[in-house]
Order: C-alpha cells, then sequence, then structure tokens
C-alpha cells in the first residue's frame, strides 16, 4: 500500500519539493565535494517542476517529497512501531526522537554522484539512528547503501578529520581497500544504521532508487532538522508514549 501511494505522489508535481536543476552541468563529482558547492546549486523554476517526471529523470539526481507526512500519513505508525523503537532505544541509550522525514526517488540516469552519493558522515547528531525503508529490493546495481565499517569508533587508530565528503581514494587510503560493505535488502526490508559511519548511497543502474528515511536521535539534530508537519488525524491512534517521540513544534 505505501509503494502505491508513493508512487502516486511522485507522479504528483504539487506534491514535490523543487529539486536541484541539472546534475548534468557538473563536469564531475569532485566539484560538488562540499555542502556548501552542494547547497548552492540551482533549482528547477516553477514551470520546469510542472513538466512532470519525465522532465525531473533528465534534469535531476533525485526528487523528494514535501511534507511526506502530510502526503502519506499512513508512514508514521510504521516509523513508531514497538519493536523498531524498541532496538534504537537500546542502541541509543534512551528513548529517541523522530525528527526528520524524506522520502526520496533517485534516477537510474547518467548523472554524476553528488551529495549524499559521495562518501560522508551525518553531523547532525551525536548520537543518531537512521532507517531506511525500501520500495523495492537493493543491490549496488538499484542504489544500495555502502559503508565503511568500524568507522563510527573514532578510537583514535585511524586519524582522519570530519569533513564534508571523502573521496573514493580518500576512503581507500585511510581504511584500506577491504573495509567497505554493501547492505542489500529486499522489498519492504527496514534498514538502520548509526550514520557517524560513513557512508554513501549507490547510483541506481538499472532501476530507479525509492527509499523512506527517517532520523531518530537523543537530542536536536544541528543541521538538517528542522519542523515536521504532520496530519492532526494521524495522532488518533497513537499511544501515549509514541506521541512522546514526536517534536513539540508540529504545525497542522
Amino acid at each position: 500500500r505505501l509503494k502505491f501511494l508513493i508512487d502516486d505522489a511522485f507522479a504528483d508535481p504539487s506534491l514535490i519539493s523543487t529539486p536541484k536543476h541539472s546534475c548534468f552541468k557538473v563536469k564531475s563529482s569532485e566539484d560538488m565535494s562540499r555542502i556548501e558547492q552542494i547547497d548552492s546549486m540551482p533549482r528547477l523554476c516553477p514551470s520546469e517542476v510542472a513538466e512532470g517526471p519525465d522532465f525531473w529523470r533528465r534534469h535531476t539526481s533525485y526528487v523528494q517529497i514535501r511534507d511526506p507526512l502530510t502526503v502519506i500519513p499512513e508512514l508514521l505508525p510504521i516509523l513508531l512501531e514497538t519493536t523498531l523503537i524498541a532496538v534504537m532505544q537500546e542502541y541509543l541509550g534512551a528513548l529517541p526522537q523522530l525528527n526528520f522525514v524524506k522520502i526520496q526517488r533517485t534516477w537510474a540516469n547518467d548523472a554524476p554522484e553528488i551529495d549524499t552519493q559521495l562518501w560522508h558522515v551525518d553531523l547532525d547528531a551525536r548520537k543518531l539512528m537512521k532507517v531506511f525503508l525500501f520500495l523495492h529490493d537493493v543491490d549496488e546495481q538499484r542504489g544500495g547503501t555502502r559503508f565503511v565499517r568500524g568507522s563510527h569508533l573514532f578510537d583514535g587508530h585511524i586519524d582522519y578529520p570530519y569533513q564534508d565528503r571523502w573521496s573514493e581514494q580518500e576512503i581507500v587510503n585511510q581504511f584500506g581497500p577491504d573495509a567497505v560493505s554493501a547492505a542489500t535488502c529486499e522489498f519492504g526490508d527496514l534498514f538502520l544504521m548509526d550514520t557517524n559511519l560513513i557512508h554513501r548511497g549507490s547510483q541506481p543502474q538499472i532501476e530507479d532508487r525509492t527509499v523512506v528515511i527517517a532520523n531518530f536521535s537523543i537530542h536536536e539534530e544541528t543541521v538538517s532538522g528542522g519542523t515536521m508537519r504532520i496530519m492532526p488525524s494521524s495522532l488518533d491512534n497513537l499511544a501515549p508514549w509514541q506521541l512522546n517521540l514526536l517534536p513539540e513544534a508540529m504545525p497542522a
């Protein structure tokens, strides 16, 4: 049911956040290796957004649904499911808060890899757990997530600085050629990651990558946080403990 709802939403230009303009104008991924450069990319104008998915595929790397919990309210109880929250509470050491949700479709096109498709850590929170819900089978040809084993430990044995993005060569130099693994998932799987781990999303080759991503942390995010808009009716069937997992400011 979620897949059908999300597919319908991605077909409606009025529900799409204004995407960054053509990644094809970038010479290489190295030209977009820093946050400031990524954020400065121009975005599609309203008439271009209105063109729809076929146009977006030719001129963008990915698109996202605006205010996803208002468009797909059925998603909220899934993200607050008892077992999922219990796992994150055990790992984080406290009851987490849902801080951020996005639904993204990354096109299987020839755009250079940019943004979160380059090696990075999430600087939003010291204790953060990210949930990926995949709406199709995922492997390295279908936009699988790659990560550097052990890179979240910061145990002093490896000397590398905080920075926005790393190149493939920097990862090999710091961690060796065998430290990288890839997550493979089946349709409907939930994949959880401590994103202080160095990671990146692979560019899909044979199928568009559609994923729901949610951030849970034990304090406010510092970078990509923001007020989530939630339909008031979505709260009616939540238990009191689930309501405590939501931010206080939730405009209708």
